[in-house]
Order: C-alpha cells, then sequence, then structure tokens
C-alpha cells in the first residue's frame, strides 16, 4: 500500500513538471516612480478580434485582483485616464517542425536487387 502511494506520488510529480508555463514579458519605463502611482485605466476595452472573449476576461480579472492587492485602484471606464495604463495581449505563433529519422537502406526488394537507402523526414506545423 505504502508503495502504491510513493509510485502515485512520483507520477503525480513527473506529470506536473510536464505542464508547460506560458511565457510572461512585459514593458515599463525603468525611470518611472510606480509609488506615485494610485490608479490605472485600460489601454483598450473590447476584446480584440480572433481572441476568445472568456480567456481575454478572466487574464484581465487577475490583473486587476493583483493590482488591487498592491492598493492600485481602476479609474471607472469612459471616464478620466489613470496614473498608467494597462494592457496585455494573448496568441499563439504558428512554426514548423521537421525531424529526420536518419537513413535507412540498403535494402533487398524482392522483384529484383538490392535498393539503396531512402531519407524519412517529418514536417509539422505547431501552433
Amino acid at each position: 500500500m505504502k508503495s502504491q502511494a510513493v509510485a502515485l506520488a512520483c507520477f503525480a510529480l513527473l506529470t506536473a513538471s510536464c505542464a508547460t508555463t506560458p511565457k510572461v514579458t512585459f514593458d515599463a519605463d525603468p525611470s518611472a516612480d510606480f509609488s506615485a502611482f494610485r490608479t490605472y485605466s485600460w489601454a483598450y476595452t473590447s476584446v480584440p478580434q480572433g481572441v476568445n472573449p472568456l480567456l481575454t476576461q478572466r487574464v484581465k480579472a487577475a490583473i486587476e485582483a493583483t493590482l488591487a492587492t498592491r492598493g492600485y485602484t481602476q479609474v471607472a471606464p469612459g471616464g478620466a485616464s489613470g496614473d498608467f495604463a494597462v494592457g496585455f495581449t494573448l496568441g499563439s505563433r504558428d512554426r514548423v517542425e521537421v525531424s529526420s529519422l536518419g537513413s535507412y537502406g540498403p535494402y533487398f526488394r524482392p522483384w529484383g536487387g538490392w535498393g539503396g537507402g531512402f531519407n524519412q523526414v517529418d514536417v509539422r506545423n505547431i501552433t
């Protein structure tokens, strides 16, 4: 029973270590004194075309919660602009992955003699 629990814990740890985390980058003026800022506004209010609205809403709510814990207050939408504006982008990029399994051969062809080797190349489009 104890060995099953250890095996299950190891499996859970390995599974969790395989999870990918999103790449987060940010840009801010290094000379800005954020201690003087108290309010913020959103750089845009509509959901960009082609972006999942639910995902956008969740990211926006997470940002708002984090800013609230740091003492920042959001100004009313459509009102005056805040001390700073917050914006974010969500997206994915397409890439082509090419892998080669190496050369095979030579091999014997039943219909006559030996054939030369060949190289199998696998090409995949990945988002």
